[in-house]
C-alpha cells in the first residue's frame, strides 16, 4: 500500500462497481509449479524480506512487508482476492450489496453480519465491537494513521469533526469518536453510515487498517503500538505472531484457533528472515537457508531460463516526491527541471536490467479506465531541462531513500543525472526503513524516492492523499483545482463523468503542477524452491505470496 434518485443512484453505483471489478480482475498472478509429491512433515516456509517491519499495529502500518504480515495475523470483514479481482467475505457472512440488503438503497448505510464462529487466538469471540473499536481508532487523529486519515476519514459519517480535533482535549476527542457512525448493534451486527455514497467502501473494508483490534489488548493509551509484539499481540487470522527478533526475523505459526474454513493453512510456520542486502538474500537462497527470495536486477541473468524464477508485473509506481514547501522545489519550473533531467529508459533497462517499465504517470498502466498513456509526456528526458532552473542553491537539497536494494543504486543514478544534466549537487541520505518511514511520513525531507503500490484498484487510492486538507499530504501540495476535481469525482454517480474527473485531477497533479515525478512502473521477481507448493504470487503482494500463504505447503524434498 491507499468511493440521484434512489433507483438511479443504485444503478450508477452498480455500473461503477462493475468497472472497478473488471479492472481488478487484471491483477497478475503466478502460481509456482513444483513436482508432484507428498507433503513434508516440516511445514516451514522461509522467506527473505528486505527490511524491518515498521510495526505490526494495523492502524499505523503503511509499508509492504508489514502489510503482508498483517493479512495473516488479523481478520478483516472482507478479503480481497488478487487472482479473481473480487472482494469476498471473511469475518463477515457476506459482502454487503443493495441486492442482499446489506447496503441501503441510497448507498449510505452498510450492515455487516459477523460470523458466529469467528474468534481470537485465545478463544475469545470476535465481535462487532472489536471492529467498531478498531475503525474508530484509525480515525482518531492522535493515532496519526496514514490510511485512517487518508481513505476512511471524510467518508464515514462523523469522521470529519474527529479528524479536525487533533489538538482538542482528550475528553472532547472521545466524545467525537462516539459520534462517528460506526456502531455495533449487537455482538454479530456492525452498522456503518457513510457521509456520501462510495463505489470503493467494500474494498476499504478488505484492507488491514480496518481489521478488528481488541481494546483490552491495546490498553489505555490508544496511540501506543507497544501491544503489537510477541506475547502481547492477539491474532484473529490464519497465523499468529510467536517471535520478532528485531533486525533479524519475524516468525509466524499456524493459529490453533484458525476458524475460517476458506483460509485454514497447511503451513505450520513462516520464518521471515530479515536480510537487507539483496545479494546476501540470493546467496542465502542458493545455499538453502531460505526458500523464497526477491531477485535483484543484478542477479536476473543468473536465473534466466530457470523454473524457479517468477516475474510478476506489479501495480506500483516508483517516483521522486518533492516537498513542495521547501525553497528548492516550491515552483513548477524547478520541479519540472529535475523531472526532465532523468533518463528513465536507462534507469529501467540498464540500472534495473529491464525489471519494470519507464513511466511518467503516477497512475499505473492497467488502472483502467482511468489510466492515460500520455500523462506526464512533457516530463520525459529533455535537453532543455537546465534552462528551467533559477538561481537557488540546490547543493543544499537532499534526497532521502530507504537503504535497501535496489533503492541505493537508483538513488545514486538520480544523483548522477542531476549532476550531469542540471549541474547541481544533491546529497544522498540513506535511511533504514523505519527511519525513512518516519521522515517521509512527517514531511522531513526535500526529495524522497518512494515506491507506491496500490491497495485497491481505483484512482482514489492514488490521489486522495494529495488533497490540500489531507493530514497525510506529506508533499505539502496545494492546488484548489486538484481539490475541486477530486471532490467532484467523489460525488459523481455517472461512471463516465467520474472517470473524466479523476483524469482531470491526475492531469493537474502531474502535467500542470509536477507535484511528484513518476519514474517507472515496477515489476517483482522472485526465486522459489521447487518444493514450495502453491505459493501464489500476485501484483498485490507486500511479501511473496502473502495473500495466499494459507494455500501454500512444503513438499517432501
Amino acid at each position: 500500500m491507499i468511493t440521484a434518485p434512489i433507483r438511479r443512484l443504485a444503478v450508477a453505483l452498480g455500473v461503477l462497481a462493475l468497472l472497478v471489478t473488471a479492472a481488478m480482475s487484471l491483477a497478475c498472478e503466478t502460481a509456482t509449479k513444483p513436482a508432484s509429491g507428498d507433503l513434508s512433515t516440516d511445514q516451514t516456509l522461509r522467506i527473505a524480506i528486505s527490511g524491518e517491519p515498521e510495526s505490526l499495529d494495523p492502524a499505523v502500518v503503511s509499508f509492504g512487508a508489514a502489510a503482508g504480515i498483517e493479512r495473516s495475523l488479523f481478520a478483516t470483514l472482507l478479503r480481497f482476492d488478487p487472482v479473481t479481482g473480487q472482494v469476498v467475505a471473511y469475518a463477515a457472512e457476506q459482502v454487503p450489496t443493495v441486492e442482499n440488503q446489506g447496503v441501503s438503497s441510497d448507498g449510505l448505510n452498510y450492515t455487516f453480519k459477523i460470523k458466529k464462529d469467528a474468534k481470537w487466538e485465545d478463544g475469545t469471540p470476535l465481535t462487532a465491537s472489536d471492529f467498531e473499536y478498531a475503525i474508530k481508532r484509525i480515525l482518531d487523529p492522535r493515532v496519526a494513521s496514514y490510511y485512517g486519515q487518508t481513505y476512511y476519514a471524510g467518508l464515514i459519517a462523523g469522521s470529519d469533526a474527529l479528524a479536525e480535533a487533533a489538538k482538542a482535549d482528550p475528553a472532547v476527542i472521545e466524545q467525537l469518536k462516539q459520534a462517528v457512525e460506526v456502531n455495533a448493534i449487537d455482538a454479530h451486527t456492525l452498522q456503518i453510515r457513510l457521509a456520501r455514497p462510495s463505489a470503493t467502501f467494500n474494498m476499504l473494508m478488505s484492507l488491514w487498517p480496518s481489521a478488528a483490534v481488541r481494546q483490552d489488548v491495546v490498553g489505555a493509551d490508544v496511540t501506543s503500538s507497544a501491544w503489537a509484539e510477541p506475547g502481547k499481540l492477539v491474532a484473529s487470522g490464519s497465523f499468529r505472531l510467536v517471535s520478532w527478533e528485531h533486525g533479524s526475523r519475524v516468525v509466524l505459526e499456524r493459529n490453533p484457533q484458525a476458524w475460517d474454513k476458506a483460509t485454514k493453512p497447511t503451513l505450520q510456520r513462516i520464518d521471515l528472515v530479515i536480510i537487507d542486502s539483496a545479494a546476501t538474500a540470493i546467496a542465502a537462497y542458493q545455499t538453502g537457508q531460505v526458500d523464497v527470495a526477491a531477485v535483484p536486477a543484478s542477479s536476473l541473468a543468473a536465473f534466466s531460463g530457470s523454473d524457479e524464477l517468477h516475474r510478476v508485473p506489479v501495480s506500483a509506481t516508483l517516483a521522486v516526491v518533492f516537498n513542495n514547501s521547501v525553497p528548492q522545489f516550491d515552483s513548477v519550473a524547478e520541479r519540472k527541471a529535475f523531472c526532465q533531467a532523468i533518463d528513465r529508459d536507462t534507469l529501467v533497462k540498464q540500472i534495473g536490467r529491464g525489471l519494470g517499465q519507464p513511466s511518467t504517470s503516477w497512475l499505473p498502466a492497467g488502472l483502467d479506465p482511468w489510466f492515460d498513456s500520455q500523462r506526464g509526456a512533457s516530463l520525459r528526458l529533455n535537453d532543455a531541462a537546465r534552462t528551467l532552473l533559477g538561481s537557488d542553491n540546490y547543493g543544499a537539497a537532499k534526497l532521502i531513500f530507504a537503504n535497501i536494494d535496489p533503492e541505493s543504486v537508483r538513488a545514486q543514478f538520480l544523483q548522477g543525472q542531476w549532476s550531469q544534466d542540471l549541474g547541481v549537487s544533491i546529497e544522498l541520505s540513506p535511511l533504514d526503513p523505519r527511519a525513512f518511514g518516519r521522515a517521509f511520513g512527517t514531511g522531513q525531507y526535500d526529495m524522497a524516492l518512494v515506491g507506491f503500490s496500490e491497495d485497491y484498484h481505483h484512482p482514489e487510492n492514488w490521489l486522495l492523499q494529495w488533497m490540500s486538507d489531507n493530514p497525510m499530504n506529506v508533499a505539502s501540495y496545494n492546488d484548489p483545482a486538484f481539490d475541486s476535481a477530486i471532490k467532484a469525482a467523489l460525488r459523481e454517480t455517472n461512471a463516465t463523468k467520474a472517470v473524466q474527473l479523476w483524469q482531470q485531477a491526475d492531469a493537474t497533479l502531474i502535467d500542470k503542477d509536477v507535484a511528484i515525478c513518476p519514474l517507472m512502473t515496477q515489476e517483482s521477481a522472485w526465486v522459489v524452491k521447487p518444493y514450495v507448493d502453491s505459493l501464489v504470487l500476485s501484483g498485490a503482494d507486500g511479501l511473496a505470496g502473502d495473500s495466499f500463504w494459507w494455500k501454500t505447503g512444503i513438499l517432501k524434498h
